[in-house]
């Protein structure tokens, strides 16, 4: 009897294929919490430094129960680290919708975006992702756009970002992991001006959650 016309076959087959994606699943799902994590823990480090920063005010406003004060210090220090919220909805949309039952490495990178606007607490956020040796670029863009109707700002998602070399930009990110070569991108601090990414990867099948150091010359 030949073995593809052997049901025990198909039945073993299936229940691999199954077990196999289940466990690719369990891997996603696991470093998902991982992201949240980080990301939370981010944000509230970033909310203790801003009460740090005006810790008069905020102490005044609570010892005197003045809601509006305190209202105030804590919206703008809420606004002040919302990119994290979305880098981790960004990372973990990009890890269920594309990555669930991947073999391949992956880079999911996040950063603020290049352009930003000086009235508004809130950053906005650029997330890019590719696989190992893939070609395309995912490309999720947070940015606020004032809404006349409503009076205020609205948070707007898009996948583009004219003028901007996002290829070059990624393809640094990649040598740094998959290649180890020393370029603008690094997890060390140098005496230079820099930009600050936090980066989601595959390498060789190994999860890891780094921030980044990006010193190109643009920066």
């Amino acid at each position: 009897m030949k073995i593809e016309s052997n049901p025990i076959f198909y039945v073993c087959f299936c229940f691999i294929i199954l077990f196999t994606n289940s466990c690719k699943a369990q891997e996603v799902e696991n470093i998902s919490k991982e992201v949240s994590i980080y990301f939370e823990k981010l944000k509230t480090k970033g909310i203790q430094a801003c009460i740090d920063n005006d810790y008069e005010l905020y102490k005044a406003a609570k010892q005197n129960k003045n809601k509006q004060v305190l209202d105030a210090v804590m919206g703008s220090c809420n606004g002040s680290v919302s990119h994290y919220g979305l880098y981790e909805l960004d990372t973990k949309n990009l890890l269920s919708a594309l990555y669930k039952n991947e073999d391949s490495d992956f880079i999911i990178v996040n950063m603020i975006g290049p352009v930003h606007n000086p009235v508004l607490y809130t950053k906005s956020t650029l997330t890019l992702s590719r696989k190992k040796n893939d070609k395309k670029i995912q490309i999720i863009r947070n940015h606020y756009q004032y809404d006349d109707t409503k009076k205020q700002y609205e948070l707007i998602k898009d996948s583009s970002l004219p003028g901007f070399n996002l290829d070059e930009k990624m393809q640094l990110i990649e040598e740094y992991f998959y290649y180890n070569k020393n370029n603008s991108i690094s997890d060390k601090k140098r005496d230079q001006p820099f930009k600050v990414c936090y980066a989601i990867a595959r390498v060789d099948g190994k999860y890891l959650i780094k921030m980044l150091y990006d010193y190109t010359t643009e920066n």
